[in-house]
């Protein structure tokens, strides 16, 4: 094990799976109700493309932090991030709730981006956050996480058992909720009503892990 994990915090990052497994069968439906029932470009890069995405970012970080690791986790965190905050500027944008016409336009700009070198993304990382309102979070966790990405020399802390033990918790409950929020703004945009599924027990065990971790 590269990093040993004090026994509360394995206790924390084996939650955060646990919950994770609920937002695996979350997606699961609706891949299954939505996607595969729509079969259009929306559902495809929201849900088979994005959240899809999301999930296997997810599941890397905790498996990582499972087996003593750390800095992958965050720096695939931050990869998270960007997801998050992209489906919520295409799918979930205050100014454009349900606007199909707005989501299918930057989904087309989503698709020539993966597809050309060339190609300049229509607004940065960091506008597209103040629009949906996560600037703090851009600011502060986004700005950290980029740290770790660059190997900066606070990178060389990471030995400290507190600080160790501080940013192990502070990435389970950023992944899980990263991936809630995502589901969420995705569910919103689609309503789909052929979902039976309690989505409210699932953002209670966050609330309660977040309350854990602030103790």
């Amino acid at each position: 094990m590269l990093f040993p994990i004090d026994k509360d915090t394995l206790s924390i990052i084996k939650e955060s799976k646990e919950i994770f497994k609920e937002h695996v069968k979350i997606i699961g439906l609706l891949l299954k109700k939505v996607s595969n029932v729509r079969n259009e470009k929306l559902s495809t890069i929201a849900i088979n493309t994005l959240l899809v995405t999301q999930e296997s970012i997810a599941l890397e970080i905790i498996e990582n932090m499972l087996n003593g690791g750390i800095i992958i986790s965050i720096i695939a965190l931050r990869t998270l991030f960007e997801n998050f905050v992209n489906i919520h500027y295409i799918f979930h944008h205050p100014e454009h709730i349900k606007d199909k016409k707005w989501a299918e336009d930057l989904c087309n700009d989503f698709i020539n981006r993966s597809y050309s070198n060339d190609y300049n993304k229509s607004k940065s990382l960091s506008d597209r956050a103040k629009e949906v309102y996560f600037k703090e979070f851009y600011d502060v966790i986004y700005t950290d996480l980029c740290t770790y990405s660059h190997s900066l020399m606070k990178t060389i802390d990471i030995g400290d058992k507190n600080l160790l033990r501080l940013l192990r918790e502070e990435t389970s409950i950023y992944t899980i909720m990263f991936l809630q929020d995502s589901i969420s703004a995705v569910l919103d945009f689609f309503n789909p009503t052929n979902i039976d599924y309690d989505i409210m027990p699932v953002i209670n065990r966050i609330k309660t892990l977040k309350e854990r971790i602030k103790k």
